[in-house]
């Protein structure tokens, strides 16, 4: 139970500053406002996009959002991997202790913003539900949690995989970022594209 102690520890940290936790995981509800409120404007204009209605673009957005909650608020410190701690040094600690130096890494930094993701994405999820009248049965309720948990997993791979390349590079966010901003294009489902 050592990630246990990890974050606990992160959330005495966070909580000496009571009112920036709060503002971290707000500003990406806001954000998430932001694009749910542009999907709306496209939505409002064009009712059916091949054939998709709102409430299950707002649906496939939720899994989205869910699946990346999971890597926000658990590998952020991947992104930071190049100049917080391969130019300054500072990863040789990891290196040094009795600990898995990729689960130290990840454990090092529990980033409370993808808090605000993931009220995002299960209000979608509930809402769009309801509104396209899903029945929740065990077996559904299994897939979703697999699903999600999948999409997290494949979140976290990608982030990891690009943000070794700090190792040669130092700066590894130019490549992270390239390569993980490729899943706005998952925000709707894929069949609207050629």
């Amino acid at each position: 139970d050592i990630y246990g102690w990890f974050v606990k520890q992160r959330f005495k940290i966070l909580m000496e500053y009571r009112v920036n936790f709060l503002i971290g995981a707000a500003s990406t509800i806001f954000q998430q406002a932001a694009v749910l409120a542009s999907i709306w404007v496209i939505m409002s204009q064009v009712p059916t996009l091949a054939g998709w209605t709102l409430d299950e673009v707002l649906l496939v957005y939720g899994l989205l959002t869910l699946s990346k909650s999971i890597n926000h608020m658990f590998a952020d410190n991947l992104w930071t991997l190049g100049w917080q701690y391969i130019r300054t040094g500072a990863f040789d600690r990891f290196l040094v202790r009795p600990l898995d130096p990729l689960f130290h890494l990840l454990a090092d930094r529990f980033c409370h913003d993808g808090i605000g993701n993931m009220i995002v994405g299960i209000l979608l999820i509930v809402r769009s539900s309801v509104s396209l009248g899903i029945v929740w049965t065990p077996f559904h309720l299994f897939y979703l949690v697999l699903a999600v948990l999948s999409g997290g997993i494949i979140f976290i791979a990608l982030t990891l995989l690009t943000a070794t390349s700090a190792f040669w590079i130092i700066d590894s966010i130019p490549v992270t970022q390239i390569v993980f901003n490729t899943h706005d294009f998952a925000k709707f489902p894929l069949s609207i594209y050629q």
